[in-house]
């Protein structure tokens, strides 16, 4: 039996920590899906547009060398998805491990005999540390750089 493992997120900006975790994922299993949470969705979960769009996002995770196919998904029925794949491993960040949104998942994965992996979370990486990183930096040149003439 091939073991398919699947995972979730939504990638805006690719750094180390996405990166540590997909590779995590393909180490559990032969074939690696991975879903991207659409502009859409990711927009209602997070108050916030990604930056980059879903397809840009979908084709940055599919280069991965860890990653084998990449699936976009546009609403919150993680069962459906995950059944979709086809995948026997579901794996996620451990900060999600008590999430109700994943109740029915659980339930179906025990039922198949199916495995349920948590990674740890990587705080020192995050999409949101980057932005805000990005956003001093260019605050701090412009007011640097701002040579008003002021009397």
């Amino acid at each position: 039996m091939i073991d398919i493992v699947y995972t979730i997120g939504v990638y805006d900006l690719l750094h180390r920590g996405h990166i540590e975790h997909l590779k995590y994922c393909k180490f559990l299993g032969d074939f690696l899906v991975v879903g991207i949470m659409g502009d859409e969705i990711a927009f209602q979960q997070k108050g916030e547009s990604p930056i980059q769009n879903e397809k840009d996002r979908a084709f940055a995770v599919e280069s991965l060398k860890y990653v084998d196919k990449v699936y976009i998904y546009t609403d919150f029925n993680y069962l459906k998805h995950f059944k979709l794949t086809k995948a026997n491993i579901f794996c996620i960040t451990d900060e999600c491990k008590d999430d109700k949104r994943f109740n029915d998942l659980r339930k179906y994965i025990k039922l198949i005999g199916g495995d349920i992996y948590y990674d740890d979370y990587r705080s020192d990486y995050s999409s949101t540390s980057l932005k805000e990183k990005i956003y001093e930096i260019y605050k701090e040149k412009n007011n640097h750089g701002n040579t008003s003439n002021s009397v």
